[in-house]
């Protein structure tokens, strides 16, 4: 039983991405299919885009006149993007937007703030895969959480005095 269940977490992606058949039939009710509908029924097929796919050009189509995406690397599931902005603010607003547009975690990897007139440079990657360094992060963080707990948590401990 667990390895059906794990050959179909990895079968469903391919499933989700087929197309899909909008069946009605001459009574009027209406049906979903992965296969094309009966010559009785009309029929309206509807492509399903994965969560995710093109969210690149979606985030060409919202970003600021202010941010330039210089190159787009698509590799192993990742995505990384390089761009120019004007200011820290426009690039603050860039990795939120592609965080809010894509279906992945985004990561800013390279930041060079602009000078005089030259444009900042920066480098984001959007990914599903494990961050090693943000995990060791967040390790950090719950120990510093743990070690900088206010005073008041602490019991005051009674001293005794020791014996001369």
């Amino acid at each position: 039983m667990k390895y059906i269940f794990i050959v179909l977490l990895f079968a469903s992606p391919l499933v989700v991405s087929a197309d899909i058949y909008k069946c009605k039939q001459v009574d009027g009710k209406i049906g979903f299919s992965d296969k094309p509908c009966p010559k009785t029924s009309s029929e309206e097929k509807i492509t399903y885009k994965r969560p995710g796919q093109d969210w690149v050009s979606h985030l060409r189509k919202e970003i600021s006149s202010s941010i330039k995406i210089t190159e787009v690397i698509r590799k192993n599931g990742e995505v990384t993007i390089r761009y120019a902005f004007e200011t820290k603010s426009d690039s603050n607003n860039f990795v939120k937007l592609a965080n809010n547009v894509s279906s992945m975690p985004v990561v800013l990897m390279k930041y060079l703030e602009p000078k005089g007139n030259d444009l900042g440079q920066a480098e984001i990657i959007a990914s599903n895969k494990p961050n090693p360094l943000l995990d060791k992060l967040k390790h950090a963080k719950k120990i510093e959480q743990t070690i900088t707990r206010p005073l008041n948590s602490f019991r005051p401990q009674k001293v005794r005095p020791t014996p001369d």
